[in-house]
């Protein structure tokens, strides 16, 4: 019997709170003076109006005024990052020189490659190959890893490692 009356009160509670909130949204919100804040503490310049639409039994949500906010709110976190002056997606940001003379990359690409030669990839190998990336520039550097992601893939190279073979 006791299960029934648990039973019957959590419905009781599940309804209520259910007609309550239904009530907070479908009604206007009350002034009540509080301002919103984003997350850096920064008062949105328009508040968030969205507009929701009930069509029988389901509910629509206007997305626009909610990707406005986001755009304008990526928009403020752009122009306040360091480095503004630099469009997203415009270019790239400037290539590392590696300060290694080209004898010393082209000894490390081959140290490289006698690592990938060996068979194995262990935790010895990963750090010497860490320590030839240094010398090289990023293009050598994307070709490496390209060449170690490839020859793990085909099976050329037995990874042992205690993490991650990169």
């Amino acid at each position: 019997m006791s299960k029934f009356v648990l039973v019957g009160v959590s419905l009781a509670l599940g309804l209520g709170a259910g007609i309550l909130l239904d009530r907070n949204v479908h009604s206007p919100s009350q002034g009540s003076g509080a301002t919103e804040l984003s997350a850096d503490g920064v008062v949105p310049s328009a508040p968030l109006q969205g507009v929701m639409a009930t069509t029988g039994s389901g509910v629509t949500l206007d997305l626009a005024p909610i990707r406005a906010m986001v755009r304008e709110e990526l928009a403020a976190a752009l122009s306040r990052a360091p480095g503004a002056g630099v469009q997203a997606g415009s270019s790239s940001p400037p290539a590392e020189v590696s300060s290694a003379s080209p004898q010393q990359q082209q000894d490390a690409i081959q140290a490289i490659s006698g690592l990938m030669e060996g068979g194995n990839w262990g935790n010895d190998e990963r750090a010497s190959f860490h320590q030839q990336l240094g010398q090289l520039d990023p293009q050598q550097r994307e070709a490496a890893m390209q060449r170690l992601v490839q020859a793990i893939n085909s099976g050329n190279l037995r990874v042992a490692t205690a993490g991650a073979p990169f």
